[in-house]
């Protein structure tokens, strides 16, 4: 049975653009389709089995200094 898929994508952004996106625990649900809402530490997450709410941490550190395209 398969439990994840993992895909890339493109991102043609400023790459401190993209970081600071992805950092950004609140964006989420705008680009992986298992988070249907987050605020602050809190989040309702999709399974398999359905929704579930958890509480979680995001840790994001000082953006990297890397010009171009970012590819997450």
């Amino acid at each position: 049975m398969k439990n994840f898929e993992v895909l890339s994508i493109d991102i043609k952004c400023d790459y401190k653009q993209a970081f600071d996106y992805i950092a950004d625990a609140e964006n989420l649900p705008k680009w992986t389709n298992q988070f249907k809402d987050v605020s602050g530490s809190r989040a309702s997450f999709d399974t398999f089995n359905g929704i579930v709410d958890i509480t979680f941490e995001t840790h994001a550190w000082s953006c990297p200094q890397k010009t171009g395209h970012a590819q997450v």
